[in-house]
């Protein structure tokens, strides 16, 4: 069974943004440090394997991120992998959409597979800081590098995360219970001619 790519999603009417409600209350009651969920998710992302790509538990999520010293709630842990695997499933959705329109005629989108992903916090990508110089954005506050088989070749997606614009209307409302909207941005990774080319047109709208 694959593991977690590592990265955030779900479908959302913009095919850019993620917004997960985070004034939603969960049924049951938030869970403790000592009664977090272990069920796993299944992704609607393939790997080489066959095996679609499978998200951590709440429980396996808690013990990475307090792992690498980072200051959590437990009673978090529900509505942050909600997050992370929403935004996950919308990098994949963008990856093969942009793969559909620039090589379907080669390989099906449906056939697209996840090789690896590779995290790369704090390494700015160049649109990135291009974008942060001359376009207005923000700096993202991750960065992904995902490798794709397509159809038996290797390609590279760079995929930053960025905060979303705030949700229309909620600004009087507590953070703790603001809609959570990320911005998702992936695209090939400018690393040989054919892709260069894939950018180019991607820039120009002919694909």
């Amino acid at each position: 069974m694959s593991s977690c790519p590592l990265g955030y999603g779900n479908a959302s009417q913009s095919p850019t943004e993620v917004i997960i409600d985070a004034s939603e209350k969960p049924e049951a009651e938030r869970p403790s440090s000592s009664g977090l969920s272990k069920d796993r998710t299944t992704s609607t992302i393939p790997g080489v394997d066959g095996d679609m790509f499978k998200y951590p538990s709440e429980e396996q999520f808690y013990k990475t991120v307090k792992r690498k010293g980072h200051d959590v709630d437990a009673g978090d842990m529900r509505m942050v992998v909600a997050i992370h695997n929403a935004v996950n499933e919308r990098a994949w959705y963008q990856i093969k959409e942009v793969e559909g329109r620039l090589h379907g005629h080669k390989c099906a989108p449906e056939e697209l597979r996840l090789v690896k992903f590779v995290g790369r916090p704090g390494e700015m990508s160049p649109k990135a800081r291009f974008m942060r110089l001359f376009g207005g954005w923000t700096e993202p506050f991750d960065r992904h590098d995902w490798f794709v088989d397509r159809c038996g070749a290797t390609v590279r997606y760079v995929v930053d995360f960025y905060d979303g614009k705030p949700t229309e209307g909620t600004a009087h409302l507590p953070l703790s219970q603001q809609p959570v909207s990320i911005f998702v941005d992936a695209r090939p990774a400018v690393s040989s001619p054919s892709a260069v080319w894939d950018r180019v047109r991607m820039w120009a709208g002919l694909a």
